[in-house]
């Protein structure tokens, strides 16, 4: 059995965040979601695994190059799925699984499309209508529409397939999409629907924080670094080489803390956060359900919630990111209700005593000493006073 994962898009209903990672990079409890699919394939025995690139190709083919026995295809232009899958198929020589590489699997639901020659991993999804909805009789698929206007299912597609070899090269012949395939074969080909719970996909920027919380649960409770012998650590935590925690620090698990981080003294780290490598967070600041990416800098009396925070960004003391909820426009056209406190894009700068909610503040942007900020999209580069 082989596996293509299709890592060449952008993701760009996460921008910020995607502009300058692909969203198969965004890194969730301590690895990028590619590293999460890698790990699943491997534990449900697949190692013969190809890897399909395109945006940001570079990125991707940096992370996967200690992986020796991965082999990286291009994606010369990013047209779909199907292309995306026609680009590794010459390496394809037996029965093939294909599995995006920005969604979450779990090993188990791997292993039971592993038992479905022409299988399709389903699910429900409240957001049905931004996926291939799928009809089914007696548990073979009889229909597909890729994101329809009208709903009449909550049954998906996961994106995630096993194809017997001898329909492999078919797959460009009738579009640029695995459903445009998959919508063509079903009349002469049975595709069995394999059911699973354990798939989970960020479509806006936020739902990342609920990934985070899923894959938190499975860290390996391990310490490294140095540890104050006053600091307080509960439940399943994972300290990185080289990180500090400094005297009167509380952590509750779940919590990532990546190498080289340092909580000085007197910070309280909540349950579902992740704290990417070299972040430094000063003290008497809390931070609780975030998710900080590298050399992220927060200075003290902070107070952190709900909140995706890109590299390199820098909080001033005294500020707070507060979760709020309501419908936002987003610049895609859609409007779409959400919950949390800020996402943030790389290089963000975000003066002292300001208190932010509700708002995705792009790449490069500078929010000025003691400025309020609720419910609104801040562009690239924008400075606001």
């Amino acid at each position: 059995m082989q596996a293509i994962i299709l890592a060449a898009g952008e993701g760009s209903r996460l921008r910020p965040l995607t502009q300058n990672r692909p969203k198969a990079l965004l890194p969730v409890a301590g690895k990028p979601i590619l590293g999460h699919v890698i790990t699943s394939l491997r534990a449900a025995g697949i190692r013969n695994i190809i890897v399909v690139v395109g945006y940001r190709s570079e990125m991707v083919m940096k992370y996967l190059s200690p992986f020796d026995d991965i082999i990286v295809v291009h994606q010369t232009t990013q047209l779909g799925t199907a292309d995306a899958v026609a680009a590794a198929l010459p390496l394809v020589t037996k029965d093939v699984l294909i599995l995006p590489g920005d969604n979450y699997i779990s090993s188990a639901s791997i292993m039971n499309l592993i038992r479905y020659t022409n299988s399709v991993l389903v699910t429900r999804s409240k957001e049905s209508a931004r996926y291939g909805v799928l009809t089914l009789k007696d548990n073979y698929i009889t229909s597909i529409q890729e994101k329809p206007k009208h709903v009449t299912s909550m049954l998906i597609s996961c994106g995630a397939y096993h194809i017997a070899h001898s329909l492999c090269a078919s797959i460009p012949s009738y579009g640029y999409d695995m459903t445009d395939f998959l919508e063509a074969v079903i009349s002469h080909v049975p595709f069995t629907a394999v059911h699973t719970n354990e798939w989970e996909d960020a479509i806006w920027p936020w739902h990342l924080l609920g990934l985070n919380d899923s894959l938190l649960s499975q860290i390996s409770p391990i310490k490294h670094g140095k540890i104050s012998s006053l600091a307080v650590i509960e439940g399943k935590v994972f300290i990185g080489k080289g990180a500090t925690i400094g005297p009167y620090t509380h952590i509750t698990g779940p919590v990532y803390i990546g190498d080289d981080v340092t909580l000085p003294s007197h910070v309280v780290i909540g349950p579902g956060c992740s704290i990417g490598a070299r972040s430094y967070i000063g003290p008497f600041t809390t931070l609780t359900h975030s998710l900080l990416m590298e050399d992220v800098t927060i200075q003290g009396q902070g107070y952190i919630v709900g909140s995706v925070i890109g590299e390199s960004s820098h909080i001033h003391a005294a500020t707070k990111l507060i979760s709020g909820e309501g419908a936002m426009k987003m610049p895609q056209g859609d409007l779409v209700e959400s919950h949390f406190g800020a996402i943030m894009g790389s290089d963000v700068m975000v003066g002292a005593d300001s208190m932010i909610s509700h708002t995705i503040i792009g790449n490069g942007a500078e929010i000025g000493i003691g400025c309020h900020v609720s419910s609104a999209i801040i562009s690239d580069h924008m400075q606001v006073r």
